[in-house]
């Protein structure tokens, strides 16, 4: 199929529901509908995970936690699953987004990864304290740890690190909170500064580049 038809939640419940009905094989029923196949698998995974709700059309794309990439991955490469049983087990939006993810491992790009999806996971304080209690009173190795938790073992002894020198304190989330400046360092006050200078020379040229532009449109000359 040249151009992409776009098909609305109930037409495809209705291809996933009559390619069951008739029994067909997948290829006749495509020429016959005039569908892809990836889309009729891709549908009958949604439709049996979340029912009509699940065939609707995705806004925004779709946000996995750490453990998701890293078991769904390593699933497959056992050679025990399709790709297709995959994508149904872990609830994936399509087989797409784990052959990108097949093409992130065994290069540098992997760990780059993880790290990126592990970031997004917010881990309370009361539940970084228990872990790294768990490593300094010696109760599971940080191997152990970070393996059941889906953290690394760096954050793990970063975490240590901090709650040895400050103490519970240390532990906070404070990503997207922004420090009192009573509490910045000289260096981290000159640093703050330089970006607030340099975000205001940015919407200086682009506000000059817009001025520019809107007089070339006017025929006039600035």
């Amino acid at each position: 199929m040249s151009n992409r038809v776009k098909f609305t939640p109930e037409q495809k419940m209705f291809f996933v529901l009559k390619f069951r009905e008739l029994k067909m094989s997948l290829a006749e029923f495509c020429r016959l509908y005039n569908v892809e196949r990836t889309a009729i698998h891709r549908w009958s995974i949604k439709y049996d995970n979340e029912g009509l709700e699940g065939l609707k059309e995705i806004k925004k794309p779709t946000k996995y936690s750490s453990h998701t990439l890293i078991h769904a991955v390593e699933d497959y490469l056992t050679g025990n699953f399709s790709m297709l049983q995959i994508v149904k087990i872990y609830n994936l939006s399509g087989d797409a987004v784990l052959r990108t993810w097949l093409k992130w491992y065994n290069t540098p790009k992997w760990n780059i990864k993880v790290g990126e999806f592990m970031a997004r996971e917010k881990i309370s304080k009361d539940k970084k304290i228990q872990l790294v209690l768990q490593y300094i009173n010696k109760e599971k190795s940080a191997k152990e740890i970070a393996t059941n938790n889906n953290i690394t073992e760096g954050q793990l002894r970063d975490w240590a690190r901090k709650y040895k020198i400050h103490g519970d304190n240390a532990l906070d989330d404070k990503r997207g909170v922004r420090k009192d400046q009573s509490d910045l360092s000289q260096e981290e006050i000159l640093k703050r500064k330089n970006k607030e200078l340099e975000e205001k020379n940015r919407r200086l040229e682009a506000e000059l580049l817009l001025i520019k532009k809107l007089k070339e449109l006017e025929g006039g000359v600035i």
